[in-house]
């Protein structure tokens, strides 16, 4: 059988940006600064932020040579192929929230790649990935940059595998894109002008209300609910985000634990 038909993707320019921000939010405006390869598109927005760039400010690249995800781990990031963005925020909420943020940040991503393919289970395995079945397609890297005991802004990036048909060895086993998902709408410029966007409106949200208006949304997103999982020393049965965006897992004693952070391993599939 053969794959499904997709838009190609599409060269990434400010113009075509700024031109699709009116899709999502009437009057956004906020600067854009495409680059054909840059080291890190976080690492070029932190540099803006501690300039004084505005919320909404955007960074993209076309390639990374250092991009990185969660805990300094590699980014496949070849050119042509994904969408590797950064957007600056001015939060109104502390660092200790960040995390929980990135919970939002998830379901921001997994709405716009659902929207993009049909008949797929989309999801989100805690704390920073998008997932469709059993196999990555976004991840999500939430920095904060302070100054003493104020957190002056943070920076989101995403990588969404887009137009990438072949992985090499062993991402191939673990990863896919929305190309060979079958996508309608595989243009990076309009993607990366609808996570702007959304990551903005989501920011302003939780500072006005934390996680509980993705809370529901988090629960049918749930990748790992009712899986058995290892992170760190902790081993049990994953049940579920509370509103502070630590996962609850049981033990075999019967002991819940709620864990903050660290890199989950599945223990079945």
């Amino acid at each position: 059988m053969s794959e499904p038909r997709s838009s190609v993707t599409d060269a990434l320019d400010p113009v075509s940006i700024r031109s699709a921000f009116d899709r999502f939010a009437r009057g956004f405006s906020a600067p854009v600064h495409v680059h054909a390869t840059l080291g890190s598109t976080n690492d070029e927005a932190k540099r803006l932020a501690a300039e004084g760039a505005e919320t909404g400010t955007l960074v993209v690249a076309d390639a990374q040579v250092r991009g990185r995800g969660r805990s300094g781990n590699a980014w496949h990031s070849p050119p042509g192929e994904s969408l590797y963005a950064s957007v600056v925020v001015r939060p109104q909420f502390s660092a200790e929230q960040s995390a929980p943020f990135t919970l939002a940040v998830g379901v921001v991503v997994a709405r716009a790649v659902e929207s993009r393919i049909e008949g797929r289970r989309v999801g989100l395995k805690w704390p920073n990935d998008v997932w469709v079945g059993e196999k990555k397609v976004s991840g999500i890297l939430v920095e904060a940059q302070v100054r003493g005991s104020e957190m002056t802004s943070l920076v989101v990036g995403i990588g969404v595998n887009v137009a990438t048909r072949t992985f090499p060895p062993p991402l191939d086993e673990i990863a896919t894109s929305l190309a060979l998902l079958g996508a309608r709408d595989l243009r990076r410029s309009v993607l990366a002008a609808e996570l702007a966007v959304r990551v903005c409106a989501a920011a302003a949200t939780f500072a006005d209300q934390g996680l509980s208006p993705w809370q529901e949304e988090l629960a049918k997103l749930d990748l790992l609910a009712k899986r058995r999982v290892r992170i760190g020393d902790v081993t049990g049965i994953a049940s579920g985000v509370g509103r502070d965006g630590k996962l609850a897992v049981k033990t075999g004693d019967g002991t819940m634990v709620a864990v903050s952070s660290g890199h989950v391993e599945l223990l079945e599939r």
